[in-house]
């Protein structure tokens, strides 16, 4: 980053390319995440009342569409914070440097 700084760049084409691989990595992680929840709502769909679970697997269905919209919330939510968080990281950085 600093060498890049030096050679002339201007912040933001500095940022940007991070930012969108932060973004990406993170959209990656939670379409794992949100696999593997499916998974295991699969796998517990008949451990509801064995477990005495506050809320029905049977009722929580893998084509509700409600749960979907919860997944796909949470992925879209977690890949702006990374998205952000680098981008505010390196041009933090990027001021600090002459």
């Amino acid at each position: 980053i600093e060498l890049v700084h030096l050679l002339g760049a201007a912040d933001r084409d500095i940022a940007r390319p991070l930012a969108v691989r932060s973004l990406r990595l993170s959209l990656w992680g939670s379409a794992i995440g949100s696999v593997a929840v499916l998974i295991t709502l699969i796998a517990m769909r008949g451990t509801g009342g064995i477990l005495q679970l506050p809320v029905p697997t049977a009722a929580i269905g893998v084509a509700d569409w409600r749960l979907w919209a919860v997944l796909i919330g949470i992925a879209i939510a977690a890949g702006l914070v990374a998205m952000a968080s680098a981008r505010w990281s390196v041009m933090r950085r990027l001021a600090e440097l002459p």
